[in-house]
């Protein structure tokens, strides 16, 4: 039997669609697998940024420690 592949964007779509009579965001975690607490940032998320936040995130630092930015030096 072959695996079914999706991508991230869609089991987001999917966790976030709508879904008449499934109860709240406890019932929908654990139906798709997840812990309430990723599944609440993907909700928050979703609610923030709409279509934007349903891919992939960078996973850079948004600041790293001891880098001086150009733009701060004297030249």
């Amino acid at each position: 039997m072959p695996w079914m592949e999706s991508s991230v964007t869609e089991e987001t779509s999917a966790l976030c669609g709508p879904r008449p009579g499934w109860g709240g965001r406890d019932n929908v975690c654990r139906d798709f697998g997840v812990s309430r607490t990723t599944g609440c940032k993907i909700f928050d998320r979703y609610k923030e940024h709409g279509q934007a936040a349903r891919g992939d995130r960078s996973r850079r630092p948004c600041w790293l420690r001891g880098v001086t930015h150009v733009s701060g030096l004297d030249s």
